[in-house]
């Protein structure tokens, strides 16, 4: 697996969760970035998780749809520094695509 990401941080956190072993680590470059996150507060993304509530409330398994919202979303990117440029909640139905620029110094 390649983890990749304009954040250190993001990078260095994802190492101590997930270790090295099968793990490649690649730093990108600084400037925008797309993200597409789920949004379970969504009428789509709620039925999802609703749909795999018995995965959910054991803990975060590999493909249970995570309880991630636009508001969880902007905190996690706002504690990070990152400016956001677009937020689209209309487009993809489920989910939320953000546009943003990484702090100039992103680690």
């Amino acid at each position: 697996m390649v983890c990749a990401d304009i954040s250190g941080k993001m990078l260095a956190a994802t190492r101590k969760r997930l270790g090295d072993d099968g793990v490649r680590y690649v730093k990108l470059g600084d400037g925008f970035c797309i993200l597409n996150q789920m949004n379970v507060l969504s009428e789509r993304g709620w039925a999802r998780f609703l749909r795999e509530l018995d995965k959910n409330l054991m803990g975060r398994h590999g493909t249970a749809f995570s309880v991630m919202t636009d508001g969880i979303m902007q905190r996690f990117l706002d504690h990070l520094g990152y400016e956001v440029i677009e937020k689209d909640t209309t487009s993809i139905p489920r989910d939320c695509v953000w546009v943003v620029r990484a702090p100039a110094d992103n680690g």
